[in-house]
C-alpha cells in the first residue's frame, strides 16, 4: 500500500521512561478494496464524488451540501444501495469556516474532517444535546464502521458509541486540518476516566442490519462538537485501516516499545514482522516488547491476512536513542524530562534530559544546588564534581553509576535504586538523608575513600559492603542505621544522637570513635580489631562473641 507520513512529531512522557518521540500513523492513499458507503456533514467541508477520501479510501461520498442523500446511499462504485440514514443534532458547524482544500497527498481528508454536526451551546434549549447518525437497512451480512468527529476547538471532552461500546476521548479540532495532510488520531479508550485527543473511532465486526452512532459531550454545557462523516465497510477483504502505529518511535535501549495496528475486513490474522522476517507469536494486533534489548532496532511491518486476501502494512521504524552528556545549568529546581535546566555546550543554550543521557554536576550549576526529581530518572551516569548539591524527591534506576570527584559534595535525600556502583573519591563527601529517611542506597558497589555520612532522622538500613579506605559518620540525632555486611574504611564513627547497628565483619585501619548515641556491636570481628575511642554516648558489646 502506498502511505504518506504525517510529519507532526509528539513527545509524550511516560511515566518512568524518557520521552519517547514518536510520529503518528501514515494514512492510506490507496482505495480500499471493498464496498464502502461513506457519509459527510458539509459545513466549509465539501468532499466531491470524484474525490478520494477517509482511512477507508473511497470515491463517491454523499455530501450533505452537493446531494443530501437519505436513502439508497451509493457505494465507493456508485451503485445505490439500501441504506438510509437519519442524523439528529442542535446544528451544523466547522472548525474553520474556510474551506481546507485538498491534502498533500491528494485526498480530500482535512475538508471531510472540517465541518461537522453539533450539539450546541448552554444557551440553547436543551443546554446539552448530542449529535447521533442512525443507519437502517444496512446492506451487509458483516460490516465495519468508522466514525470521524471534530470540534471547533481542542480538549472537549466526549465520547461515541455504537450502543454496545463507547470511546471517550478529547477533541481535536484545527490540527486535524493545520498540517499537509489531515491528522488522523484514533480513540479505543473504554473507561471514562481519560480522554485521549481523537477524531476517529472504528467499530469492526458488526452484523445488525441498523446502528446507531451517538457523540455525546462530556465537559458539561457549551460543547460544540459532533459527528463530521462514517463510513461503512463491508467485511471481506482485509485492509489495514490505520497503522502501524506510531510510524516512528525512538526510545532509550532496555525500555518498552509497542506497534498497534487497526484492521478491518473478515477475521483478519496479523503476522509481524523485523527487517521481513517473522516474529515468532506476534501474531495480534499489537506487538509489543517490555524491554528492548540491541538488535531489536530497524524496521518493523504486519502482514494481515484472512480467507479472501493478504496485505502487507507500511513499515514503520525502532530507533535507539543515542544518550548525550548533560550538564546541570542550574536554571531551575527541576529534574526531569522537560526543564530546559540542562547544558550540552557548556551553558550556551540549555536542553533537557532524557533517560540514559549522563549527567555531571559540577560548578556551572551550583546556583541551584538543590536538585528536584520529577519522578524516577534512570541516567546513563552521574558525575558530582567539585560543587555541593542536594538530590531530593522522585527516585534514581538503572544501572548507572554514581561518581563524587574533585571535593565534591552530594546530598542524596531521594530513593536509589541503582545497581550500578557508587564511588567517592578521596576529599569528597556523601550524605545519606537530611534529617529524615527519605533518602536510600543503591544495590551496586559502594567504595568510599573520602566520607561517608548518614544523617537520618529515623531507621535506615544498608546491607551489602562497603569498600575503600574513607571514613563512614553516622551523624544523625535519632533512629537507628544498621549496616549488615562488611565495611572497609579507616575511621568508623558514631557521634549524632541515634543509633549505629554493626552487623559484618569490618576492616578499620583507624579506628572506631564513639562521641555520641550508641553503637551495638553485634558481630564478631564488627569493630575492625582497631582502636576504640568512647568519648561521649555508649559502647554496647554482646557477650560470647570475639570482638
Amino acid at each position: 500500500m502506498k502511505m504518506n507520513t504525517l510529519w507532526k512529531p509528539a513527545i509524550v512522557a511516560l511515566g518512568l521512561l524518557m520521552p519517547v518521540i514518536t510520529t503518528p500513523a501514515q494514512t492510506v492513499t490507496n482505495p480500499c478494496p471493498n464496498l464502502v458507503i461513506s457519509w459527510n456533514l458539509d459545513d466549509w467541508s465539501t468532499v466531491n464524488p470524484g474525490d478520494l477520501a477517509g482511512l477507508a479510501p473511497a470515491v463517491n461520498w454523499v455530501d450533505t451540501y452537493l446531494n443530501n442523500i437519505t436513502t439508497s446511499l451509493p457505494d465507493n462504485t456508485g451503485a445505490a444501495t439500501t441504506l438510509n440514514l437519519s442524523r439528529s443534532s442542535f446544528n451544523t458547524y466547522h472548525v474553520q469556516g474556510n474551506h481546507a482544500g485538498y491534502d498533500a497527498n491528494g485526498t480530500a481528508n482535512r475538508e471531510m474532517l472540517n465541518g461537522f454536526l453539533n450539539a450546541g451551546a448552554a444557551a440553547w434549549t436543551p443546554p446539552v444535546t448530542n449529535t447521533l447518525v442512525a443507519l437502517t437497512n444496512i446492506p451487509y451480512a458483516q460490516y465495519d464502521v468508522v466514525v470521524y468527529f471534530n470540534s471547533d476547538t481542542s480538549g472537549r471532552h466526549a465520547s461515541i458509541d455504537n450502543g454496545t461500546t463507547t470511546n471517550y476521548f478529547s477533541t481535536v479540532g484545527s490540527p486535524s486540518r493545520s498540517g499537509a495532510n489531515a491528522l488522523f488520531l484514533p480513540t479505543t479508550q473504554t473507561n471514562g476516566s481519560a480522554f485521549p485527543s481523537a477524531d476517529f473511532a472504528f467499530f469492526p465486526g458488526m452484523t445488525s442490519g441498523n446502528a446507531v452512532f451517538t457523540e455525546i459531550p462530556r465537559s458539561g454545557d457549551d460543547q460544540w462538537l459532533g459527528i463530521a462523516g462514517f463510513q461503512v465497510i463491508q467485511s471481506s477483504n482485509v485492509y489495514a485501516l490505520y497503522g502501524p502505529s506510531p510510524a516512528t518511535q525512538t526510545i532509550s535501549l532496555g525500555h518498552a516499545a509497542s506497534f498497534s495496528v487497526m484492521a478491518g475486513g473478515l477475521n483478519p490474522r496479523y503476522q509481524w514482522r523485523h527487517a521481513g522476517t517473522n516474529i515468532v507469536n506476534a501474531t495480534n494486533a499489537t506487538y509489543a516488547i517490555a524491554s528492548t534489548v540491541a538488535g531489536q532496532d530497524g524496521n518493523y511491518d504486519v502482514v494481515i491476512t484472512n480467507g479472501f486476501s493478504s496485505v502487507t502494512g507500511v513499515v514503520a521504524t525502532l530507533t535507539f536513542y543515542a544518550p548525550k552528556t548533560d550538564t546541570w545549568a542550574g536554571t531551575g529546581p527541576a529534574w526531569d524530562f522537560s526543564s530546559l535546566t540542562w547544558t550540552a555546550n557548556g551553558g550556551i543554550s540549555t536542553t533537557n534530559y532524557a533517560d540514559t543521557d549522563n549527567v555531571r554536576f559540577d560548578p556551572l550549576g551550583t546556583a541551584q544546588s538543590t536538585v528536584v526529581l520529577g519522578g524516577t530518572v534512570t541516567p546513563g551516569s552521574i558525575v558530582v564534581s567539585n560543587g555541593s548539591y542536594t538530590f531530593n524527591s522522585g527516585s534514581l534506576d538503572g544501572p548507572s553509576s554514581l561518581h563524587l570527584m574533585n571535593n565534591a559534595t552530594l546530598v542524596l535525600d531521594t530513593v536509589d535504586t541503582r545497581t550500578g556502583p557508587t564511588l567517592i573519591d578521596n576529599g569528597s563527601t556523601f550524605q545519606l538523608d537530611n534529617l529524615d529517611t527519605a533518602g536510600s542506597l543503591g544495590s551496586g558497589a559502594l567504595t568510599n575513600n573520602g566520607a561517608l555520612l548518614f544523617n537520618a532522622g529515623g531507621d535506615e538500613a544498608y546491607g551489602y559492603p562497603i569498600y575503600g579506605t574513607g571514613s563512614i559518620t553516622n551523624m544523625g540525632p535519632s533512629g537507628q542505621i544498621t549496616l549488615g555486611n562488611n565495611l572497609n574504611a579507616k575511621y568508623l564513627a558514631q557521634t549524632g544522637g541515634g543509633t549505629l547497628l554493626l552487623q559484618g565483619s569490618n576492616a578499620l585501619s583507624g579506628g572506631l570513635t564513639v562521641s555520641g548515641g550508641t553503637v551495638l556491636a553485634r558481630a564478631a570481628n564488627c569493630l575492625g580489631m582497631a582502636p576504640i575511642n568512647v568519648s561521649g554516648g555508649e559502647l554496647q558489646l554482646v557477650f560470647g562473641i570475639d570482638f
